[in-house]
């Protein structure tokens, strides 16, 4: 029923003529985070935290389209190995669903906005997607993506996505590259707009020492910054950094 909605909707945009328009259209970013202040590269403080996003046209019509996304938390450093359940992308998408992967995977949960149609033009249909972010190994995370709740969304998006986490000079970073089939269905354009995530609090004792999922270890400066690397289908890479808090 999904895939035939969105059918009808890819077959309207057709009849009306909409097409793709090529001119320079500028997307405007933004983002939130929350992190609890404390510990140090000594004594980390074991933490969870929620990180959201915005993507929009100032024109109101639909975005331009990010390909690819880096995530980064100052003051922060993440561990994977706290979580040893795991269920990585490739076996989500092999059941094109995650009924068998555990909850003692979850590292966090969240929610994804997109708008559907044709990028520069106005949108023709929305979608909700529940996120859920699942541990898959050493540095790496399953994000998957469901939109199969009845009326959430008119595209049968049922996919997980590969991510990866890195400590870096700068903090705690994730970052992946969303793929083509996600970007694009049925000849219609799929642009993210909005993403709510929050991380869970999660811990491990490995050789007698507690270690955290993520933990904040304290900054150079009072506040923590966070920083977001927006890559779109045209290659325009637009960096945003600010503060988001007592570190």
């Amino acid at each position: 029923m999904r895939k035939s909605r969105f059918l009808v909707v890819a077959a309207l945009i057709a009849v009306l003529g909409i097409a793709a328009t090529a001119f320079a259209q500028t997307n405007a970013y933004d983002f939130t985070g929350k992190v609890p202040a404390g510990g140090t590269k000594a004594k980390p403080k074991i933490t969870g935290f929620s990180f959201n996003y915005t993507i929009t046209d100032p024109a109101g019509n639909l975005p331009q389209i990010v390909k690819a996304y880096k995530f980064t938390i100052g003051g922060a450093k993440v561990n994977t190995r706290a979580v040893t359940t795991t269920c990585t992308a490739a076996k989500i998408n092999a059941a094109t669903n995650d009924q068998g992967c555990s909850k003692k995977a979850i590292v966090g949960t969240g929610s994804i906005s997109a708008d559907i149609g044709q990028v520069g033009t106005p949108k023709s249909a929305t979608c909700t997607l529940t996120l859920t972010a699942y541990a898959a190994g050493t540095n790496k995370v399953a994000l998957f993506l469901d939109g199969t709740a009845p009326g959430a969304c008119v595209a049968p998006i049922s996919q997980a996505i590969d991510a990866k986490w890195a400590n870096t000079s700068k903090g705690a970073a994730l970052s992946f590259t969303v793929p083509n089939g996600l970007r694009h269905q049925l000849g219609l354009d799929v642009a993210v707009t909005s993403v709510k995530s929050t991380w869970k609090k999660l811990s491990r004792t490995i050789k007698g020492k507690k270690v955290g999922y993520f933990s904040s270890v304290g900054c150079k400066t009072k506040q923590r910054s966070a920083s977001v690397t927006f890559t779109s289908e045209a290659g325009v890479v637009t960096p945003l950094t600010k503060n988001i808090g007592k570190c």
